[in-house]
Formats: structure tokens, sequence, C-alpha cells
């Protein structure tokens, strides 16, 4: 039977202060100041819920500081905007304050906008966090633009896809764009059913 485990009162996980949520797993090991989460992993804030099934987190007692984390294993992270974003593993370095997905074959995230089906695919993914108000309180919001890094497809309701080397996604409760990008000298390149249309982004 799979416990829930409150760390509000245990450890300070700063990351995810001031605010109420929980986490669980089928086993949880504590190794000096490094936590290990194994089988099911599974974190729910107000920002949105991760899934993996494997999880550490580094340096837990550093007090009013970000800290590193590691997930593997069906990585799936779900915003309170409804994005989804599904890769083998990810990593979260403090000192860049930037979230990296990656995966064997490709990372892939799903959204909407404007009703339509959107869903990029890339070899990496990358998030970049506010740190001054996520040391605080984090919000989406927060995160503020994802970078899609190589091999990247954009396809709009399976029928419009566009390729390029490199992709910002930036969203808020208003407004959604993307920012396609080629590599050097090269162009991006569009398909809508038979035809095709290249550009320098």
């Amino acid at each position: 039977m799979r416990k829930i485990i409150f760390l509000l009162y245990f450890f300070p996980l700063i990351l995810f202060s001031d605010e109420s949520y929980q986490i669980s797993a089928d086993q949880l090991t504590f190794n000096k100041n490094n936590l290990h989460f194994e089988k099911g992993f599974y974190l729910e804030h107000s920002f949105g819920k991760i899934f993996a099934n494997s999880a550490k987190f580094f340096n837990v007692k550093k007090v009013n500081k970000l800290f590193d984390f590691e997930l593997s294993d069906g990585v799936k992270l779900i915003t309170n905007m409804r994005g989804t974003l599904i890769s083998d593993r990810a990593k979260f370095d403090s000192n860049t304050s930037k979230i990296s997905f990656f995966s064997d074959d490709r990372t892939t995230y799903v959204d909407k906008i404007k009703q339509k089906e959107l869903k990029i695919t890339s070899s990496e993914v990358e998030c970049f966090l506010n740190t001054k108000s996520a040391i605080k309180n984090l919000n989406i919001e927060d995160i503020y633009s994802i970078a899609f890094i190589n091999n990247v497809v954009l396809s709009i309701d399976e029928k419009l896809n566009i390729f390029s080397n490199r992709a910002v996604f930036e969203k808020n409760q208003n407004n959604s764009n993307v920012f396609l990008y080629p590599k050097e000298q090269d162009l991006c390149l569009f398909k809508y059913e038979n035809n095709e249309i290249t550009a320098k982004e």
C-alpha cells in the first residue's frame, strides 16, 4: 500500500515552501542530506503535478536556498495550465535555475492553443525559473519559457508540421507564443498536407 509522506514539517524543502503539498512513493531512503524516492514518486503542488518512478533530492537541509533534484524513469509534468511534458529523465540545477528534461528517443510536450492541439517533440527541453519568486512561492508563470532543443517537430492538429533546430514556447493566462529557429544558415520547414514552405525563422 502506498503511503503519503508529508515532508513540510520534517525537511525544509524550500522549492515548495509556504504552500501545502504532498509527496508519495512506495519507498523512501534518507542518506545524510539526500532523499531518494523509489517506485511511484508523485508530487502535487499548486503549479501542477509531477510523476516519476525515481526521484532524488540533494542537500535538502540547506536553509533559504533552492536545492538540486533528479527524476528518472517515466517523468511526467502536468502544469496547472494543462500542459503536459513527458521525458525519461529530468534534472534541476540550482546554480543555473534550470530544469532540463531528456529522453533516449524524444521528449514530448502537449498543450492547446486557441482550441487547437499542440504537440512539440525534441531531443531536450529546458525550463528556466524565476528563482527570486520561486524561493518564496513557485507558480507555473515563474517557468517563463520552455525551450526545445535539437530535432524539434511542432504539430498543430496533426495537420501542420514544422521542423526546426530550436523552439521557445511562452504561455500565460492570456496569450501563447511559439518561436522557431533553424540551424545557422539553414531553414525551418513547414509541411501542411501536400504543401511545403521554408523560412529563416
